[in-house]
């Protein structure tokens, strides 16, 4: 079972082989979060940022994308595409700007991840010029 811990945090996100992925929080032991990752085949490695905010769970099947998820919202932010065949490691930097996956080709995709400010900026830029409230 893949397990990963936030540095920052007492959270820890475990990934089932049936594609369900648990965040928990290690000192009382509350689910934060639950979802079962789209796809199909089962999850290799998950990883937490170290501020606990993302979650980036990669599958071992053969389709190699990446998804990663809002922990605190609770709802899936985007897929990344990978390369090299089904994906066995990922991290992120303990910054949590970058974030790695190891394929099973031995390939690396490497991405930069954007700041919460830089996110909510988009957000509110895409909601302005769709004239939403």
């Amino acid at each position: 079972m893949p397990v990963s811990m936030a540095r920052g945090t007492n959270l820890v996100a475990l990934a089932e082989h049936d594609r369900w992925i648990r965040v928990i929080d290690a000192n009382s032991g509350s689910e934060k979060f639950r979802t079962q990752a789209p796809g199909k085949g089962w999850l290799e490695a998950v990883a937490l940022s170290a501020d606990g905010r993302i979650l980036a769970a990669c599958s071992g099947t053969d389709e190699s994308t990446i998804s990663l998820w809002d922990v605190a919202g609770g709802q899936p932010m985007l897929t990344l595409p990978g390369e090299g065949g089904p994906c066995w490691l990922t991290a992120f930097s303990p910054d949590g700007n970058t974030l790695v996956t190891w394929h099973e080709l031995g390939m690396l995709d490497i991405w930069r991840t954007p700041s919460w400010e830089k996110i909510a900026a988009a957000e509110a830029k895409e909601k302005a010029e769709n004239k939403q409230p």
